[in-house]
């Protein structure tokens, strides 16, 4: 065991006032979002001490206690913004219905399913024709999947249509679990066990689990909120299904380089989690900038994920995020024309701490993950199949944003996001064009020629 700082107990009794305050708040609608935001923090920064005991043992005490210093000023912030963003954010109270706009559970399931079809000809179409290979890629990282791509200017000029492509085939996938509870029993709903059995191996095999979470997590989400289950029911029910996670990240971990054909649980049961080092990175992020390895990069990170929208076909000069971190930590190199053999992650306040310091780095993050808790909370008060959609991918997100506020995990709900504006613009289009129609039908049934002279009378 190593000796943790003061701050890493302050950090964790903080985290635990927050969390019974956010569950005392649990029928406001940000309260589900705040308290994953700090389930997130906690399991990010919290628990590497304890599982990479000999790791964390290697840096200085000084910088572990700074580090967890920047988590507490995080979590005090994070505290404080949160409720003035959810209130700011929230739906004004004409627009909480929007009958003119409203769109079904079962249009929406087959709007996805239609979509999800399309992509999985172009993904099986990039794959040669190989169906079973595109929909189960048991090589691993080791073959070829659907939607493998290099990195920077080496992905081509396809490059953004293969990954928009892939964030959208994620999309898809994980509406089929978190879309089932809001179905009617039936058809529907055994469609959607079939969809869920082709598709979902996909997220499994393909070897990160980044995209693993994005697409179970909404429909846990969903499960626990939505179904008609008791809560002594739910509760081992979540716990079997964390307990399956656990073990499928494992064989993840053990098998993805190598492909999937020959999987010994018995190894997979012994492997550990890798990739839970946030906290190694933000005392890592520390220790830099207490040195003069790295200087404050003012927000250009942040700034080059903004950029991130705009495809390398057009901008080929785009800026490369983590580049100079991934250096720092000795990742140079290698054959890619980014510089790097490998980016690592700065973890989300570690990210903070990389652009505006050991003070106001803590205090922007909890900023933007104010906002996020805000426009998610702004989805489930909204209401409609669609936006609740939203809001359950976006809470599926979260998890993920703990390695970094970034783009590259947010694309799912950009794409959804602009999606259900399209199909919202469709139905009031409809809604209004079947409105005219039917006054127009009323005013020519009930009209009589007036002759001259005759008085009209006053319209009801």
């Amino acid at each position: 065991m190593i000796e943790l700082p003061t701050s890493y107990y302050l950090s964790i009794m903080t985290f635990a006032g927050l969390m019974l305050f956010g569950a005392s708040q649990w029928s406001r609608p940000w309260a589900l979002p705040y308290i994953t935001v700090l389930g997130t923090v906690a399991a990010w920064y919290f628990l590497e001490p304890f599982y990479f005991p000999d790791l964390f043992a290697l840096f200085e005490s000084e910088y572990i206690d700074t580090a967890y210093r920047t988590v507490l000023i995080f979590l005090i912030s994070f505290a404080v913004i949160t409720p003035f963003a959810a209130v700011h954010l929230r739906p004004k109270p004409g627009l909480l219905k929007r009958d003119d706009a409203f769109v079904s559970a079962e249009q929406v399931f087959l709007a996805v399913t239609s979509l999800w079809l399309f992509l999985l000809a172009y993904g099986t179409l990039r794959m040669r024709g190989d169906l079973l290979g595109a929909l189960f890629p048991l090589g691993g990282r080791s073959a070829g999947q659907m939607w493998s791509r290099a990195a920077g200017a080496d992905a081509g000029s396809d490059g953004f249509i293969i990954s928009t492509a892939g964030y959208l085939y994620g999309l898809c996938i994980a509406a089929f679990g978190l879309l089932y509870f809001f179905l009617p029993s039936g058809r529907y709903r055994a469609l959607a066990i079939v969809l869920i059995l082709i598709s979902w191996p996909y997220a499994f095999l393909q070897g990160s689990r980044n995209i693993t979470l994005a697409t179970v997590l909404p429909g846990i989400v969903s499960y626990v909120l939505f179904s008609r289950q008791s809560f002594w029911v739910k509760i081992p029910c979540i716990c079997i299904v964390f307990m399956a996670l656990d073990l499928a990240f494992k064989i993840m971990i053990e098998y993805r380089n190598v492909g999937f054909g020959d999987v010994n649980l018995s190894d997979a049961e012994g492997a550990q989690h890798q990739g839970l080092n946030m906290a190694s990175e933000l005392v890592y992020a520390v220790k830099f900038l207490n040195e003069g390895t790295l200087q404050l990069n003012l927000g250009s990170d942040y700034f080059a994920e903004v950029a991130n929208i705009v495809p390398r076909a057009i901008w080929s000069n785009k800026p490369l995020i983590g580049i100079d971190y991934a250096i720092a930590r000795g990742f140079g190199g290698g054959d890619s024309d980014i510089g790097v053999f490998a980016t690592i992650a700065f973890g989300l306040i570690g990210q903070g701490v990389q652009a505006f310091g050991i003070f106001l780095g803590p205090i922007f993050v909890a900023l933007l993950m104010s906002i996020w808790v805000g426009v998610l909370a702004r989805f489930r008060t909204q209401h409609t199949p669609l936006r609740l959609s939203l809001y359950l991918i976006g809470l599926g997100l979260t998890f993920n944003l703990g390695r970094g506020f970034t783009l590259l995990v947010l694309w799912p709900l950009v794409f959804g996001y602009a999606g259900v504006r399209v199909i919202e613009w469709r139905a009031r289009q409809k809604a209004s064009a079947q409105s005219s129609g039917f006054g127009r039908q009323r005013s020519a049934r009930h009209a009589s020629p007036v002759r001259p002279g005759q008085r009209i009378p006053p319209r009801d």
